[in-house]
């Protein structure tokens, strides 16, 4: 019985999905003619979802430890379109993980948190170098607390710190990027 446990157990901690790019460029010879414009993708997009699950049981070990169980999960994409002069980037990031140490009666504390959305768009002034403006938003689903000894007692006073959208991160830039070309 525990090896099935086992077998299940490593199959649904490294399940991962993943969607790659589409890419032409690749597939084609060195010498050949670039394909008709009606066939060539402007966009590129993919992204990952990765699910993680983690314990450590520890009974009458000598060299000290806590059991613990964690769990995380990511999930990751971006679409990117590029036309003649134009380049436009996108990037969406959602990211939650908890862990419990100790036993059944310690509380889950949260080990990562984060709501990321990133769009830039710059429009080519030379080959190598674009006009650029940007935006950026990060904040986190969760509350997150600091947790802080009570003196005189052996009790831990758990302490708001954060919440939704405090902090929320909004941040817009005007600039230019430097860039170079693949080469072919």
């Amino acid at each position: 019985m525990n090896r099935y446990l086992l077998v299940i157990f490593i199959l649904l901690t490294s399940i991962s999905i993943v969607n790659g790019q589409d890419e032409i460029d690749f597939l084609l010879p060195p010498d050949s003619e670039p394909p008709p414009a009606d066939t060539i993708k402007y966009w590129k997009n993919g992204g990952n979802f990765n699910f993680n699950l983690q314990q450590v049981a520890l009974t009458n070990w000598a060299a000290g430890g806590e059991s613990s169980i964690a769990i995380g999960t990511k999930f990751e994409t971006f679409a990117n379109y590029e036309k003649e002069g134009a380049v436009w980037q996108n990037r969406f990031k959602i990211s939650y993980g908890l862990i419990r140490n100790g036993d059944a009666k310690s509380r889950f504390v949260k080990t990562d948190d984060q709501i990321l959305l990133n769009s830039k768009y710059s429009q080519k002034f030379t080959e190598k170098v674009l006009l650029t403006t940007s935006i950026n938003f990060q904040t986190q689903m969760d509350e997150g607390y600091k947790n802080k000894k009570i003196a005189g007692t052996g009790e831990i006073e758990r302490i708001l710190i954060s919440n939704f959208m405090a902090p929320g991160y909004l941040q817009a830039s005007l600039g230019l990027s430097y860039r170079e070309m693949k080469k072919q």
